[in-house]
């Protein structure tokens, strides 16, 4: 138990001397120092303070403050310290509502070279600082750490490295804001700012592990600082397991309810070392905008006519990869990559070519599922490439499809596979297959992709037939890797005939016991990783593409009528579905009976629309036609017999080109009175109406024969027309 929660609070200002207290202000020095030593002496005896009122202490930081900033007195500067050492130990985390006053004036005061005041200041920065979170802290500690001064970067890192000696905890979001400024530190023009950075990185391992390796990025070449922060590392190891010997394990005592201010000392935001150390480093890391930093004239060399512009260009794209380890994704940045898969898959020069995929794999590993996006176009291109033997290009499209598919499951790119195995080039078939067979041996039983390996499985069996050596090497390859994950008795139903040849067989179990004994049973990390980040619904679109290829193949059946279509997306059965196909040709039907509900202008009724509907004429649909046909009709729904005569109904017909006949008569109230006809032009008869042509000028001596009241011509006698005597207008007129 802890001795301090033990102890009686005590108000050291009530037995502080009032002559004492006015000393403080004393423009003597001796009295100053006295003044405070006597103070000091008060909380060395009693270590626990009172809490019951903190405005008690408001008058001593003032002065405090004052003292260490501005007194020119170094004895008297050094017995501040130590008060202020004493109030914060004594005070613990009831402290920290004087941090904010007391913590920049510390950090202004470590550019001093004294020694004693480095020893004094030191103490000081150690008790304040556990007094509070370190989030509190981390804002003017950052801005301290940038100031040019060298004793004040090497009395900070100090502090760095005593302070990360003692957490069990670390806020990722404090370690992102001091990290980055340590590490820069590290390669300071000052030997005793470098030393010291490197052993505040040293005790950032011990909470960290190799998340550090995040930040760690722009001194990864040099070794000998590497070794430096290992073996700070093991001096925090021991720091740390000395201190924690020595501390006494607070209760829950050392929060107080009580008071003006009340925290707690560790935030929800914080993670164990254990949690921090299992970290992924690239989650660590602040994505790099790499568009930002392009070379103003990419543009213009990578349209060069000159190889060597062109691959200068996208050389410059691999030097800045490698001081960005995360890359943040952007529409511009797309259209770049973009440009490296056309160069890539375009350009005559083979050194181009491998700078574009060079260039295109670190993107991959930087940029992890964000370049999923280019997956798709990146794999045939890729495969279809392999077909070359030159090391220079081919050892760079490898990586590039090893790191492309880290960053999507083979899902995404099955289809490209089964192109790749496919090609007509024997080297394309067996890079293609070695690729798969790489992929594989990273996953296990739990990551296998078994609706994409049912999909290639067809094309490595034949591969494995192959006339080609290698090919069929590569395809007993890619089928161990299959044995290891899937086991002897799935896999048996995949290979089908292959595992009754001995031959080949053998060499599959062979190859899979070497994988085993090499890599076990156990998937990669960037597997285990790439199935967690990716959620489960991501795969969908691919198990249509691998719908799509197989419907490609399949016989097409006759398709859907379009209001069919619109009520359902999904592929129906054609047993659920035959009775509602439409047929291609409709049959004629055969001419109803006269109806009087039949309309004279030819559009049906409601009834008859109905009975129409039925077959698979098309109905007058239009809305606006419905409309006038409704403000056409009476308000009993039928024709009215006094605005429109009742007239035979005849089956819709084809519009004919027939004469225009004109039945002319001196009294047209007779109804049976015979007159002469005479043809007079040709019109276009549609729908029982009959249309004169542009320019037709004749007497208005037309009777219609709806006011008339005549009945439409049995037949009519024409000469010298060409058409048949008895023959009667295929529609009357209105």
């Amino acid at each position: 138990m802890d001795e301090w929660a033990l102890l009686d609070e005590v108000d050291v200002i009530a037995l502080w001397p009032k002559d004492h207290q006015k000393n403080v202000e004393s423009s003597k020095w001796q009295e100053r120092k006295e003044a405070l030593e006597v103070l000091a002496k008060l909380i060395e005896k009693n270590p626990r303070l009172s809490t019951a009122s903190m405005t008690i202490y408001g008058e001593v930081m003032d002065n405090l403050k004052k003292i260490i900033a501005h007194d020119s007195n170094v004895n008297v500067v050094i017995v501040a310290l130590h008060v202020l050492c004493g109030l914060a130990r004594g005070l613990r985390n009831r402290f920290s509502c004087f941090v904010s006053m007391i913590w920049p004036v510390l950090l202004d005061k470590a550019k001093d070279k004294k020694s004693t005041v480095q020893d004094a200041l030191s103490s000081a920065l150690d008790a304040v600082s556990d007094s509070c979170e370190f989030d509190r802290i981390t804002k003017d500690l950052c801005e301290h750490l940038s100031k040019p001064n060298p004793q004040s970067k090497q009395c900070l890192c100090s502090f760095l490295f005593r302070y990360l000696a003692r957490q069990d905890v670390l806020s990722v979001e404090s370690a992102k804001a001091v990290l980055p400024i340590v590490v820069k530190l590290a390669s300071d023009s000052s030997p005793s700012v470098r030393d010291a950075a490197c052993s505040a990185l040293g005790s950032a391992r011990r909470l960290l592990g190799k998340g550090l390796d995040a930040f760690l990025n722009p001194i990864s070449g040099e070794k000998a600082k590497f070794d430096k922060v290992e073996e700070f590392c093991c001096e925090a190891k021991k720091l740390h397991a000395e201190f924690n010997a020595s501390r006494l394990q607070s209760v829950s005592s050392d929060k107080f309810s009580s008071g003006d201010h009340n925290e707690e000392m560790h935030s929800d935001k914080a993670m164990s070392s254990a949690e921090l150390k299992d970290v992924d480093p690239w989650t660590l890391m602040e994505p790099i905008d790499l568009v930002a930093q392009m070379r103003k004239d990419f543009d213009e060399l990578v349209i060069s006519k000159k190889w060597q512009e062109r691959k200068e260009a996208f050389d410059s794209i691999v030097s800045m990869m490698e001081s960005a380890p995360r890359v943040a994704i952007s529409p511009q940045l797309q259209q770049i990559m973009t440009t490296l898969l056309k160069a890539m898959d375009k350009d005559v020069n083979i050194n181009v070519s491998s700078s574009c995929a060079k260039a295109l794999t670190k993107l991959a590993v930087s940029m992890r599922t964000d370049f999923a996006v280019m997956v798709p176009k990146v794999m045939p291109v890729v495969f279809d490439k392999l077909k070359e033997k030159k090391p220079v290009l081919r050892n760079e499209l490898v990586e590039l499809c090893d790191a492309a598919a880290m960053t999507v499951p083979l899902d995404c790119y099955a289809d490209a596979v089964c192109e790749g195995l496919a090609k007509s080039n024997p080297q394309s078939r067996a890079q293609t297959a070695l690729f798969l067979s790489r992929l594989l041996t990273r996953h296990n039983s739990s990551t296998f992709p078994t609706e994409s390996i049912k999909q290639i499985i067809p094309f490595i069996l034949k591969c494995s037939s192959d006339a080609d050596g290698e090919v069929r090497e590569a395809a007993f390859r890619v089928m161990a890797a299959i044995l290891r994950c899937a086991g002897m008795p799935a896999s048996k139903r995949l290979f089908g005939e292959v595992t009754e040849d001995k031959v080949r067989m053998a060499k599959v179990v062979e190859y899979s016991e070497k994988l085993r004994e090499e890599f076990g049973d156990q998937a990669a990390p960037e597997i285990l990783r790439l199935y967690a980040d990716i959620p489960k619904n991501a795969k969908e679109p691919t198990q249509e593409s691998a719908a799509s290829v197989k419907s490609s193949n399949a016989v097409h059946v006759t398709k859907k009528s379009s209001s069919s279509q619109l009520g359902s997306n999904r592929a129906p059965t054609v047993s659920a579905q035959l009775p509602q196909m439409a047929p291609r040709v409709v049959p004629r039907t055969p001419v109803q009976p006269p109806s009087n509900q039949r309309r004279a202008n030819g559009v049906p009724t409601s009834s008859n629309r109905q009975q129409s509907a039925s077959h698979e004429r098309a109905p007058f649909d239009s809305q606006r036609g419905r409309q006038t046909v409704q403000q056409r009709l009476p308000a009993s729904g039928k024709p009215a017999s006094s605005a429109m005569p009742s007239r035979i109904s005849h089956a819709p017909v084809r519009p004919v080109f027939a004469p225009n006949v004109v039945r002319t008569t001196a009294n047209a109230a007779k109804s049976g009175s015979s007159v002469p006809v005479r043809p007079v032009a040709n019109c276009k008869v549609t729908n029982g109406q009959s249309h004169k042509p542009p320019g037709f000028a004749g007497k208005n001596t037309s009777t219609s024969l709806i006011g008339s009241g005549l009945r439409p011509p049995a037949a009519v006698a024409r000469v010298n027309t060409g058409i048949p005597r008895r023959s009667r207008p295929n529609s009357p007129a209105n």
